[in-house]
Parts: C-alpha cells; sequence; structure tokens
C-alpha cells in the first residue's frame, strides 16, 4: 500500500526551531491550571464502549445534537478520515475545495478516493465556486470537503454558500463533509452563536475538536457528528483503527469543558491583543494584500507578484530568527499563512522581522 506523505506535516515536526513562531494556526498550548485538571483525570479506567458517555453527553449539549449523532475520535484528523471511511467507497471521487489544508488531499488518496478540486476565491473572501461543484456532482462525485472557517484564510463560509451546497449534495445523493475545527473561533471572538452545520441534513457530517481554538492539542480530543446511521458507521471503523479513545484524554476534556468559559476568556484574550497588531502591520504593507478576518489567531497573506517565497521563508529563518506557514503547503506559493497568538511586543517584533525579510527578499 502506499502512504502518500504529507508535506506539511513532515515539515511542521522537523522545521528548525525559532525565537518568532508566526507559523500555527491556534491557541497556545494550555496548561492543566487553566482548566482545573485534577489527578484522577489521568485514571486510565475505561468509560463506555464508544468514549466516555460524560464526554459525549457534554459535547452534545454544546452543539445542540443527539447524543447518537456524535462519535469522539481522536482528533479532527482523525475524524476526517472516518467520514471518509463511513460515506465512501474506495475509487469514489471527492470534491475538495482550493486552496486546502494538505491533510485533506492526503486523507482522500490514502482511503483510496480520487480527489478534484474547485476553487475558493480569494476576491470573494474565498468563497466556493458552487459551478464546479455542481458540475463535478452531475459528473459522479459522491462528496464534497471543505472547510469552515477555512483553513488556510481563517474565512467563514457564508450562510448562503452553505445553504446552495446543502441543495447540491442533497439534490445528487451527495455527502458534504464539513471541517469545523476553527468554527468556533467565531464564536469565542466575534460574538456569532455557537453552531454546527451537522443537523442541517441526513447526508452531513462535521469534525471537530478541543484543539486550535481551545488549546488542548495534546489531549486529541475530538468528534464527528452525524446522522446515527453514519455515526455508527464511523464507531464500526473505530473498532479496525484505534479500539478505544484514551481514557485520561477524555476526563481532561471533560474537565476543560467544565471550565470552557476560562477557556474561551483565554483565547478571546490572544485575539483582543493580536488582531489589532496585525491589522495595523497589514495596513502599513501596501505590497501585501489579506481580505479580512472572521475570528481566527491567523491571516493567509498574499505576498504579490516577483517574490520568490522559498527564498524569504529561507531568509526569515536563517537571518531573522522567525518562522511562517508557507502557502506552498496550502497550494499557494505566493502567500503566507501568518499567527497572532504571540504576546503583542513579541508579535510587533516578529511582524517587523517578517517585513525586512520581504523588503531584503524583494531588493535581492
Amino acid at each position: 500500500m502506499k502512504v502518500p506523505r504529507v508535506e506539511y506535516m513532515y515539515w511542521a515536526k522537523t522545521v528548525p526551531r525559532v525565537t518568532y513562531n508566526l507559523a500555527g494556526s491556534g491557541a497556545p498550548n494550555a496548561a492543566p491550571e487553566e482548566y482545573g485538571a485534577e489527578p484522577q483525570d489521568l485514571s486510565a479506567e475505561e468509560l463506555g464502549p464508544y468514549g466516555h458517555p460524560q464526554l459525549v453527553a457534554a459535547l452534545a449539549a454544546r452543539y445542540g445534537v443527539g447524543e447518537s449523532s456524535l462519535v469522539l475520535v481522536p482528533g479532527a484528523s482523525m475524524g476526517n478520515y472516518l467520514a471518509l471511511v463511513a460515506a465512501l467507497e474506495p475509487g469514489d471521487t471527492v470534491l475538495l475545495e482550493a486552496p486546502n489544508y494538505e491533510c485533506l488531499p492526503r486523507a482522500v488518496e490514502l482511503f483510496g478516493g480520487r480527489v478534484e478540486l474547485f476553487e475558493r476565491h480569494p476576491s470573494q473572501r474565498w468563497a466556493p465556486d458552487l459551478t464546479t461543484i455542481e458540475d463535478g456532482l452531475r459528473r459522479g462525485a459522491r462528496a464534497v470537503l471543505i472547510s469552515n472557517l477555512h483553513n488556510p484564510s481563517g474565512l467563514r463560509l457564508e450562510d448562503r454558500d452553505l445553504n446552495a451546497l446543502l441543495d447540491l449534495t442533497d439534490r445528487h445523493g451527495a455527502t458534504l463533509i464539513i471541517d469545523e475545527v476553527y468554527l468556533d473561533y467565531l464564536h469565542v471572538n466575534k460574538g456569532a452563536k455557537l453552531h454546527t452545520a451537522a443537523s442541517l441534513g441526513p447526508h452531513l457530517i462535521t469534525t471537530n475538536s478541543l484543539t486550535k481554538v481551545y488549546g488542548l492539542g495534546g489531549l486529541r480530543a475530538g468528534w464527528l457528528m452525524a446522522a446515527p446511521e453514519t455515526a455508527e458507521r464511523v464507531c464500526r471503523a473505530m473498532d479496525h483503527l484505534v479500539v478505544n479513545n484514551a481514557s485520561p484524554s477524555m476526563n481532561l476534556a471533560i474537565r476543560a469543558l467544565g471550565h470552557i468559559k476560562r477557556l474561551e476568556a483565554r483565547t478571546r484574550r490572544l485575539y483582543q491583543q493580536g488582531w489589532p497588531v496585525t491589522r495595523q502591520w497589514l495596513e502599513a504593507r501596501p505590497d501585501l494584500s489579506c481580505p479580512g478576518n472572521d475570528g481566527a489567531l491567523f491571516v493567509f497573506v498574499n505576498l504579490g507578484p516577483g517574490l520568490d517565497a522559498q527564498r524569504l521563508l529561507d531568509r526569515l529563518v536563517q537571518a531573522h530568527d522567525t518562522l511562517v506557514a508557507p502557502g506552498r503547503f496550502f497550494g499557494r506559493p505566493d502567500y503566507v499563512r501568518v499567527s497572532f497568538a504571540l504576546p503583542p511586543e513579541q508579535l510587533r517584533e516578529a511582524l517587523s522581522r517578517l517585513g525586512q525579510a520581504i523588503d531584503e527578499t524583494r531588493r535581492s
């Protein structure tokens, strides 16, 4: 079996350490005391055949879905893979957004599916190309895979486009899979009502986790939401792949949900400190463009024509001790994804160094 390498993940795990890291996309790791963790949470006692029932109940209540529609999974990336397994057969075509998070096309390939891309347009705040999607569904595509908030831009999928996707996939009997791992940013930082698309249709699957918005990546506490019959197929697939979720992780996730307002406030503080600094920096750089921000702790920045992005990134690391996420991993080598989750003074210094590296690369 050929296993495709996820180049972004390999890069992220092996990239040199730098002082000013702007390459992330989530809140920094939360310390156990920030969400009330207790020693007894480390118990390895197994509870529930497919996850801790208290955690299932808490998440179902938080997002307004039935408990039979929610499956605990070890992270949203595993959730995306399990969604493909539950909804498709090997050889099926999946329509996937571009630019995209590289783990998504690689998951389709690993599963044995075929990827066809549809564009998300930067001039329209990265709205999806519905005409291309409809054409792909007419030709037999069995699923549409999209992220909301969009990774790498951090912008929301507008309600009109979501409704159009629901209508198109319903009419063609296809599955709509939405990676919602960043969606809670919209609630935490922009005051939108907490929501998920999971209950909007029987052929819809959503994935999420406590990783990005809440700073709990090490827990690998994720979930998948779908119609009960689809959720049951996910459970069968879990029996082959991971058997059980880790008990300490589930216990700590329960603890985190009990203190979720504290974690929300932490993320909101990071946003309220970081976004004004970043917006001011962008406004002072007419050579760069960015269509805005919907609450994510990152932006996707167009470097403009004539700039060798790889030379920029090499210079940024070697001469300026700073790192951003290269756009090539999302299919857009003329972009970089820039996090602003650092403390304000460090962020100002990091953005200054990024600006210097851009100017030096242009001159060279």
